[in-house]
């Protein structure tokens, strides 16, 4: 069920970035907040997160951005291994994996030298 928290996040993230929102109220859940974390911390000045309270999350969208891509879904998981992950997109974007030590960048991943499941694109 987590990948369906997370493509509904990533629809509202892509929605209000097209239609020039600067705040969203999403619901509260600890993998959703790290995968955000992890976005405020790889991308500059485009997400301020605001934990509300322990139901609510608070996004300030304060730049535009491309888009963002779910990878994994129900019907088909796409996993990548450590040799693989410096030819993705030739360095424009990044990308968020859950692996065995849980949710973290592509940048993270290839420092720890681990793989693990491709979640989103974030261009």
């Amino acid at each position: 069920m987590i990948n369906c928290k997370i493509s509904d996040i990533i629809s509202r993230l892509n929605t209000a970035n097209k239609l020039n929102k600067t705040k969203i109220i999403i619901p509260y859940s600890k993998e959703i907040f790290n995968i955000l974390q992890i976005l405020n911390k790889e991308t500059t000045n485009i997400f301020k997160i605001k934990k509300i309270n322990n139901f609510e999350i608070e996004i300030l969208l304060l730049n535009k951005f491309h888009k963002i891509t779910i990878l994994s879904t129900f019907g088909r998981r796409r996993f990548i291994s450590v040799n693989n992950i410096r030819t993705l997109d030739r360095g424009l974007g990044f990308y968020i994996l859950r692996t065995s030590q849980g949710f973290m960048s592509c940048f993270s991943a290839l420092e720890k030298n681990i793989g693990g499941e491709l979640i989103l694109k974030f261009k």
